[in-house]
């Protein structure tokens, strides 16, 4: 093992206590992620688990699968991990562990597999291709085919995984104890099928776990399941048609709900997993006590995933008020702990409140910051520094004529002060003209010129109550890609 005085190592108190909630009791090792796990990802991204997208271990088909599992990359980050050290990119683990959300911890999912004789991957996960038919309102086309066709309307992601790629799998799949799969939805992913498939013939006990979205259950879905150690969750957001049919677009609630049953009935009679899990959002916060009603009913676990992006569906980043009145309608909520999942299902909750208070707490503190921070703004004159910097990043265009300037900085102007205009809370503009002082000025004049007033004066709004956004998320300088990090993503 390295030099231990070069890590930066979650705090021993806090590894103990997330120690005594492991189901199989404490563990040598914080994360057994890199050591048993591959998850391929969008355009041969290859990383050690969803949630640590920044840093990878390498790229399909630049690398084959044998060389990115025996990679460097891949060693550098299991001794950071020996170390109990999660800055290779582990950002939503520390926060979830500091934050005592034990529950959300990513890691505890690797923690009873076993590891191979010959050091193999024991957990293949696939996110391949992101088709899908739904649009819901909390994703992006970067994780549905239809939201980049119609709602960015860009072209379709690029399709790496070829037959070459089904072929280096067939040395692997005899050793795989769960295979998992995402989408897009899974069930509409033609690829996935054939993998299934291989599966069927070369390791038929393989677990194979599917995040489905419940549209999709055809005759060829029917004899697959039959044929295969289908272990299923269902995500859904709403237990109400109007606020389902508004979130989840495209998606019918009496086709998911009955579908729903079906693959409950399935888990049942062929004694395999089936969960539900919900992205709870400002949407549908008040629908968690419904569902875990709902789950109880069915002795299925619920899972409450956290939305960091987009900013409009989050929770984190409400006033402190809204927080607070989120936290005690939520307390009111009386949990029956009878059954064992019953008990989980009261965990799951419990978390969920509890990363609700600190998030209030903590925006009470920031708040109170950011009103020190700003009591110092003139916003005539915090405006017109913004003008001479619009005025220097037009001045810095090529191919413009001088005529051709004096426009695009009238307009871009005349824009961002009809803008703030708009904005009729005298603190979230002081909050807004603060906060640009930081950002690269062209990526504000990118948002000026493609969005219309009344996106940017969301999304100004938004931002400006942000109070969480240093600790938090990156800033909004930073690469739409890494901004769009699906935590919402089960």
């Amino acid at each position: 093992m390295e030099n231990y005085s070069k890590y930066n190592p979650v705090p021993e108190a806090v590894l103990n206590e997330y120690n005594k909630t492991r189901a199989n009791g404490p563990q040598p090792v914080l994360c057994y992620a890199p050591f048993k796990n591959l998850y391929f990802g969008h355009e041969g991204r290859v990383i050690a688990c969803c949630y640590n997208q920044k840093y990878l271990l390498g790229i399909y088909p630049q690398q084959s699968i044998k060389e990115i599992w025996f990679g460097e990359k891949a060693g550098i980050l299991r001794n950071y991990i020996l170390n109990n050290d999660l800055s290779l990119g582990c950002k939503h683990c520390r926060h979830m562990l500091t934050a005592g959300n034990f529950d959300a911890v990513k890691t505890k999912m690797y923690d009873h597999h076993k590891e191979n004789v010959n050091k193999y991957p024991s957990v293949f996960e696939f996110e391949l291709i992101n088709t899908c038919n739904l649009e819901c309102i909390m994703c992006s086309g970067r994780y549905s085919s239809s939201i980049r066709k119609n709602r960015e309307k860009l072209p379709p992601v690029s399709e790496v995984y070829d037959k070459i790629f089904l072929e280096q799998l067939v040395e692997y799949i005899p050793f795989l104890e769960e295979t998992k799969f995402y989408g897009g939805e899974p069930f509409l992913v033609e690829i996935y099928y054939e993998i299934w498939d291989m599966i069927a013939r070369l390791n038929p006990q393989c677990r194979i776990s599917i995040q489905t979205n419940g549209t999709i259950l055809n005759n060829r879905v029917k004899e697959l399941l039959q044929k295969c150690n289908f272990h299923i969750c269902v995500s859904m957001e709403s237990l109400e048609k109007n606020r389902y049919e508004n979130i989840r677009i495209n998606g019918k609630f009496e086709t998911v709900m009955d579908n729903t049953s079906y693959f409950r009935e399935y888990s049942r009679a062929n004694n395999t997993f089936f969960g539900i899990s919900v992205c709870a959002m400002r949407q549908n916060w008040q629908e968690i006590p419904s569902f875990v009603k709902f789950c109880n009913s069915l002795n299925a676990p619920l899972y409450i995933h956290t939305v960091w992006n987009p900013q409009h569906c989050s929770l984190w980043n409400l006033a402190p008020e809204e927080l607070k009145k989120i936290v005690s309608e939520l307390k009111a909520f009386s949990l029956h702990g009878g059954t064992e999942t019953e008990r989980k299902n009261s965990r799951h909750f419990n978390d969920f409140l509890l990363q609700m208070e600190q998030w209030y707490e903590y925006s009470v503190t920031v708040r109170e910051k950011i009103h020190e921070d700003i009591q110092s703004v003139n916003e005539v004159t915090q405006n017109e520094k913004i003008h001479e910097r619009i005025r220097e990043y037009v001045r810095t265009l090529p191919d413009f004529t001088e005529t051709a300037k004096n426009e695009k900085e009238n307009h871009l102007i005349n824009r961002f002060d009809e803008i703030m205009v708009l904005i009729s809370d005298s603190f979230q503009r002081k909050v807004i003209l603060k906060r640009i002082e930081k950002v690269n000025i062209s990526r504000v004049m990118q948002y000026l010129e493609i969005n219309s007033k009344e996106q940017i004066v969301q999304m100004a709004v938004t931002y400006a109550e942000k109070s969480h956004i240093d600790f938090f998320l990156p800033d909004i300088n930073e690469t739409q890609e890494e901004a769009d990090i699906p935590y919402f993503n089960p």
